[in-house]
């Protein structure tokens, strides 16, 4: 206990002199003699946590979650130094919990391990590489609880893209995997503004506040060969899974870094277990694990054309299984960086991530 604060023993000055008190929830936490010297102090205790935001944030407000006040008073006592003041508000409720990297890691299972969500150990983590960690790199569980929360919002303005729509001529010379453009579709942009709200640093929430259209998208012309594939018969059905689509391909705002990011595939949200099913016949290439994905499987339908399926709670095939349109590769989950229950759905020509929506239709 240092010599500023209200409660305990201090010693009484001739007479009370103007200060400035830092009231928590009605109690008086230290008197200091200036306010420059508060500023000073709530800008140093703040600084970390401003520290964590990226460089195209727009400030908006700062404010603590506990009812704080400075208000100014007259004093009898002995006045707080500002580094006494200062170290009083670092003093953390609990101090950070962290973990040592051994051989055969990964986050998922740490954050298995240790009852923590993936989405969490992420955004904790938000300076190192999701799927590259290594024996003895420092993890953090827990972040430290400081002695006073803080809300800092934020507003980002993103252009992003409005997807084109394709009007489709079915040919049935064509294989069910084949695309031809026959005139190509324009993106549409706009102007999205976010609000963003950071707990101590770290993404609270992301909301979307404004969105300004820029250029509308012109639709394009979609050759589509009419043999079998899965396809998508309605608002909540897409064939490879049904649910609801949450996010299409472009770009937008990742939903646990807060980065803008360009989303290679589409999200189709359903309870966990919903079956998961090839989109054509083709042979599994890959049936594994990755950070970013979760479990995850590749179909190769052969002419150049690949599929992907990520975030699965369990995998039913295995590397080399000859799969046919519709054979259930395994079960919807949340596995990997990931928000909810959902299937991540991408779809590949000769390498190249594509709009899965061209390939659904």
């Amino acid at each position: 206990m240092f010599s500023g604060f209200i409660s305990g023993e201090f010693s009484i000055s001739s007479a009370p002199i103007p200060g400035y008190a830092f009231v928590v929830n009605d109690e008086t936490w230290f008197v200091l003699e200036d306010a420059r010297e508060m500023k000073y102090v709530i800008d140093q205790y703040q600084k970390p946590m401003l520290a964590r935001l990226n460089n195209l944030s727009d400030i908006t407000s700062i404010e603590f979650v506990e009812d704080v006040e400075v208000i100014e008073v007259m004093h009898s006592g002995i006045f707080a130094k500002s580094t006494e003041a200062l170290e009083k508000l670092q003093e953390n409720k609990d101090e950070a919990q962290l973990y040592t990297v051994v051989p055969g890691d990964n986050l998922w299972d740490i954050a298995q391990r240790y009852s923590l969500s993936f989405k969490d150990l992420a955004t904790f983590n938000g300076d190192i590489d999701l799927d590259r960690i290594w024996p003895g790199d420092i993890i953090t569980l827990q972040p430290s609880k400081p002695s006073l929360d803080v809300i800092i919002t934020t507003t980002q303005v993103m252009e992003e893209a409005i997807p084109f729509t394709n009007d489709i001529v079915k040919d049935d010379t064509l294989v069910s995997t084949a695309r031809v453009v026959i005139k190509p579709g324009v993106e549409g942009t706009k102007n999205v503004t976010y609000a963003i709200k950071t707990l101590n640093g770290f993404p609270h929430v992301v909301e979307v506040v404004n969105e300004e259209i820029l250029s509308e998208p012109v639709s394009g012309i979609l050759k589509v060969g009419t043999q079998t594939t899965m396809k998508r018969t309605s608002s909540t059905n897409f064939g490879v899974a049904q649910g609801r689509l949450t996010s299409g391909y472009g770009y937008r705002l990742h939903p646990i870094t807060g980065r803008r990011e360009f989303h290679y595939g589409i999200d189709i949200a359903a309870p966990q277990g919903s079956p998961i099913k090839s989109y054509a016949k083709g042979t599994v290439i890959e049936a594994k694990f990755s950070s970013g994905y979760g479990y995850y499987v590749v179909v190769n339908h052969g002419g150049g054309l690949t599929t992907l399926y990520a975030h699965l709670s369990k995998i039913n095939v295995s590397v080399g299984t000859r799969v046919d349109v519709g054979h259930v590769l395994g079960l919807m989950g949340s596995t990997g960086i990931s928000t909810g229950s959902h299937l991540h759905f991408e779809v590949r020509s000769n390498g190249n991530r594509v709009n899965p929506l061209n390939y659904l239709n």
